[in-house]
């Protein structure tokens, strides 16, 4: 079951990565921050986020870095250099319990010299309306016997250990 639940995630999250590196046609209001005032340009897709949708995020900097990382929603966000391009590229999303609202994207960076940079970007979030139903289920499904909570459990264990790890090589594109 937990297995299941673990594989159904992951092939979700690499249809993610696989629909993000296809972005490439950014939409003409994409939101972005001025280069030429900030020496950073942040710009995400979809242009209007939602609570409940992913994002990816492209950032480039004036200053040649090394390494960046974000921290988006209270959840650290690693980015991947696109050579290319010479833009930093990351997914993340916005949790369905997220308030609309103007949050914040911290970007930490190292220059090629190793010293530190940051910026900070504040980007708005609107309400999604999403329908709902109401249903009537069986306790026998929604209260899972304590074999059920050890696997459960275990499996979380292994997806949060897995989503903490960060390689150098980018698996898409």
């Amino acid at each position: 079951m937990g297995g299941v639940f673990f594989r159904r995630n992951l092939a979700t999250l690499f249809a993610l990565l696989l629909a993000a590196d296809c972005c490439t046609l950014w939409a003409a209001d994409t939101k972005v921050s001025s280069p030429s005032s900030t020496g950073w340009s942040v710009q995400w897709q979809p242009p209007q986020l939602l609570n409940g949708s992913p994002v990816f995020f492209r950032v480039k900097s004036v200053t040649h870095l090394k390494a960046l990382s974000g921290k988006w929603l209270e959840h650290d966000v690693s980015f991947a250099l696109d050579t290319k391009t010479k833009s930093w590229n990351a997914i993340a999303g916005v949790p369905l319990n997220v308030k609309p609202g103007v949050y914040t994207l911290l970007l930490s960076g190292i220059t090629v010299g190793g010293k530190d940079v940051s910026f900070q970007r504040r980007v708005t979030i609107r309400a999604g309306k999403y329908r709902s139903t109401a249903i009537t289920v069986e306790s026998k499904y929604t209260a899972p016997s304590q074999e059920q909570l050890d696997v459960i459990n275990r499996d979380k264990q292994i997806k949060q250990d897995t989503f903490k790890q960060v390689s150098a090589d980018r698996e898409w594109a």
